[in-house]
């Protein structure tokens, strides 16, 4: 799972397969919520919700969760609200 932050200012999140492949890219509208402190989004029917140290993914009303391997671990959600609070991010919006 990579988030990365374009030189336009527009988030974009990529996930990808353990050969390198990418399996979904979204750079819609995000949102980061401040009491959850997470980032989630919308691609079609499923919702993804990231935490700190997992991945919730509603389809339907069905949750799957898919946990963070630490080592690779580079940043914190935090971050995101932290880093990006002072700078016009175009598609992201901070929720409560």
């Amino acid at each position: 799972m990579y988030l990365i932050k374009t030189e336009t200012n527009h988030l974009y999140y990529f996930f990808t397969k353990k050969n390198g492949d990418i399996e979904l890219l979204y750079r819609d509208v995000f949102f980061y919520s401040k009491k959850e402190n997470s980032l989630s989004f919308e691609s079609g029917n499923v919702r993804y919700t990231i935490f700190n140290n997992k991945i919730e993914v509603n389809v339907n009303n069905a949750k799957t969760i898919i946990n963070a391997k630490t080592e690779t671990k580079r940043n914190n959600i935090s971050n995101v609200y932290n880093s990006f609070k002072n700078e016009n991010i175009e598609n992201l919006e901070i929720i409560n």
